[in-house]
């Protein structure tokens, strides 16, 4: 049984009533847990680090059998665990009681926080919140790190160690590789997991997230500075039309409109097994290089950087190398086009200041003309 993340050599408990504290102390750190991933954080197979789901169905009985009868039976038993019954077949999962958030702060002495306001009673039927997918496939991610053998902090860890930080990640996994000269190499990458079908501001808040972390602007968490964005999406997400995305395509197109210099982004595609019950079949990695629009290109598609406001001008956000905005603007003026570039700086931090403008005589060498502007001006510079 995996007790590692228990406290040290001093700490000691009945063996029985350590197998209690562990499980309790992996389903506080997520938030809620199915058996079948409890299983997997505690009775990982001979030879692999927890968290490693079992591929053979005879094996996987048997650690279920384990898990049920060796753990959750005795939590629930001692009222140390809610069960709570998920939709879509995905089983049940299991949150801290206020009794077993007691008990665990008691014996380890550590923040434990009940999970028995997740989600909400109606007409005497419990239904979870709306984010229980999304929590799912961040638990199954950081999983999938800790059966490579990495480290992690969940999101409920970082918001707990770090109070007062407003935007915090799905999660930080830090491993370590070897590379091709034999050097041990530390990596810590910043965890985004994708469940929706974002647009519009909340595209743009991501892209800039992601940005910050690849220029290392990014806040320091828990004493650990992640520099490698990574996305997570699972391969069979639709839209509310029926339409399948395309999450990985979708967040390159939005980076590659916001950003000046090229950028690398870390992608995860989680696919489930066509059963349903939410068992993954497969995470594949996707190491991607993102690439700014080149105005001098005339190949480049540059009017797709570009998207039209409700007065008709044509307009563009950038980030620069110190994480500012800028507006760039396209617009018919007279008989012509007229370009501009505006900084735009946030409500509390100064007005918008018109920096660079010049009339044209088509609406692509607008386009062209404003990227070239502030890309070649205004990127490094900033303001």
């Amino acid at each position: 049984m995996n007790t590692a993340l228990i406290p040290n050599d001093t700490y000691a408990v009945p063996a029985a009533e350590l197998q209690l504290l562990t499980a309790l102390h992996w389903i506080s750190r997520f938030g809620w847990l199915r058996a079948r991933e409890l299983g997997a954080l505690m009775f990982p197979e001979p030879g692999k680090h927890p968290g490693a789901m079992v591929a053979d169905e005879k094996r996987l009985n048997t650690q279920r059998k384990m898990v049920n009868n060796k753990i959750i039976a005795k939590l629930k038993q001692a009222r140390y665990v809610l069960s709570r019954p998920l939709p879509n077949r995905a089983g049940d999962a299991l949150v801290l009681s206020a009794a077993g958030a007691r008990y665990l702060q008691r014996r380890l002495v550590s923040t434990a926080r009940p999970g028995d306001k997740w989600g909400r009673s109606i007409d005497g039927r419990w239904t979870p919140p709306a984010s229980w997918e999304h929590e799912m496939l961040v638990t199954l991610t950081m999983l999938h790190f800790l059966s490579q053998g990495a480290q992690i902090k969940t999101e409920l860890e970082l918001r707990a160690e770090n109070p007062g930080q407003r935007k915090v990640p799905d999660g930080i996994v830090v491993s370590r590789n070897k590379t091709k000269d034999g050097l041990i190499v530390e990596m810590v990458q910043w965890i985004e997991v994708e469940s929706a079908d974002k647009s519009g501001l909340k595209m743009l808040s991501l892209a800039r997230s992601l940005t910050k972390v690849y220029r290392r602007q990014a806040p320091v968490l828990s004493g650990l500075d992640a520099y490698i964005p990574t996305v997570v999406y699972r391969s069979d997400l639709v839209n509310l039309s029926g339409r399948k995305v395309d999450h990985r395509n979708r967040i390159k197109n939005a980076v590659q409109r916001h950003i000046g210099a090229d950028f690398q982004l870390y992608f995860l595609q989680i696919t489930f097994k066509p059963k349903g019950a939410y068992h993954v079949e497969k995470i594949s990695h996707q190491p991607t290089r993102i690439y700014p629009f080149d105005p001098d290109d005339p190949k480049t598609e540059i009017r797709a950087a570009f998207t039209p406001d409700r007065n008709g001008d044509f307009v563009n956000t950038s980030i620069d190398s110190k994480d500012r905005y800028w507006l760039l603007k396209v617009f018919r003026y007279h008989d012509r086009y007229r370009y501009e570039v505006w900084t735009a700086p946030e409500p509390d931090d100064g007005e918008p200041i018109l920096k660079a403008g010049y009339q044209v005589e088509e609406l692509e060498a607008g386009f062209r003309a404003a990227m070239r502007a502030f890309q070649r001006k205004f990127y490094a510079e900033s303001y």
